[in-house]
């Protein structure tokens, strides 16, 4: 069982990506955390194997709370699933340890094959859908 981990502060998305989960075979979403504070209760509980996380959360910046869980559980593969991004972000996120970019909102094809991805490799490493990371990574 692949355990999920999503980080947003939107209870419409968090429904909406909770059903999208729902649909995906041998995985669960194991928690959902809007705060710092939440996202270290949910690691410590719940060791996601995947994050997926808001580029900005509120007060806090996704970049910082991909850093700390890197930092918490080193072995979680962490994809921003945002509506925001810009080049200085995507570069942030890059040396925070994130594995790829989505744009919400994200299509269950996406979303599943993403997963599938994980289940098959254990090394889900995809491109940003942003050709943004290309000029990034350069």
């Amino acid at each position: 069982m692949v355990n999920i981990l999503l980080i947003d502060g939107d209870s419409l998305f968090q429904k909406a990506f909770a059903k999208l989960l729902s649909r995906q075979e041998n995985c669960r979403l194991a928690g959902i955390a809007e705060t710092r504070e939440q996202v270290l209760l949910c690691l410590k509980h719940f060791h996601p194997q995947i994050v997926f996380t808001d580029i900005v959360l509120g007060e806090e910046s996704g970049i910082n709370v991909c850093a700390l869980i890197k930092e918490e559980c080193p072995e979680a593969i962490i994809y921003i699933l945002s509506s925001y991004c810009n080049f200085r972000l995507m570069q942030e996120a890059m040396h925070a340890g994130v594995s790829g970019y989505l744009s919400k909102p994200v299509s269950g094809t996406a979303l599943s094959a993403l997963i599938s991805a994980y289940k098959e490799e254990k090394c889900p490493e995809i491109p940003f859908e942003d050709k943004l990371f290309d000029a990034v990574s350069q």
